[in-house]
């Protein structure tokens, strides 16, 4: 009974973390013909501190059926492997009880890492990509188009 335990405890743990995951065909590539997008901080199974995931890319849904199935409400990666180009991305920011979506789009060059930021305020919050070395601003709000804003935060109402 107790090493029925121990294995029903270890399924729900690695069934709850949802690892980096590939969103383009084929094999993987070097690194300087992919790009990584991560989100900010360090996520654990429970608490009530901020959490941010990656639920899309490209209108292409990131969900872990493995995660959803343990019984996660968030079962999306916090870091993805994508090729170079823009790419739009739908994150969930999870403030203890409350989340945000927001949509944003970015250009992704080969061997670069980027990181996606958020912070509330009261109930607003900002989400945002910036390049992980220079700390820049990069891409903007909304689909990605012909047209293409300057880099700034998106600033959404938290449900």
């Amino acid at each position: 009974m107790k090493n029925l335990f121990v294995v029903v405890t270890c399924f729900f743990i690695v069934a709850c973390t949802v690892g980096p995951k590939k969103v383009y065909e084929g094999k993987r590539r070097n690194k300087n013909q992919e790009s990584i997008l991560s989100v900010e901080g360090k996520h654990s199974a429970i608490g009530f501190h901020k959490k941010l995931f990656i639920e899309e890319v490209d209108g292409k849904s990131l969900t872990d059926a493995g995660a959803a199935i343990a019984g996660q409400a968030f079962p999306y990666p916090h870091e993805v492997y994508i090729l170079p180009g823009q790419h739009t991305v739908k994150i969930v920011a999870l403030y203890g009880l409350s989340y945000a979506k927001s949509i944003l789009w970015f250009e992704a060059e080969g061997g670069k890492k980027y990181i996606v930021r958020s912070e509330a305020d009261g109930y607003k919050s900002r989400t945002w990509i910036e390049d992980s070395i220079t700390k820049s601003l990069v891409g903007g709000i909304g689909y990605g188009s012909e047209y293409k804003p300057p880099a700034k935060e998106i600033e959404n109402e938290i449900d």
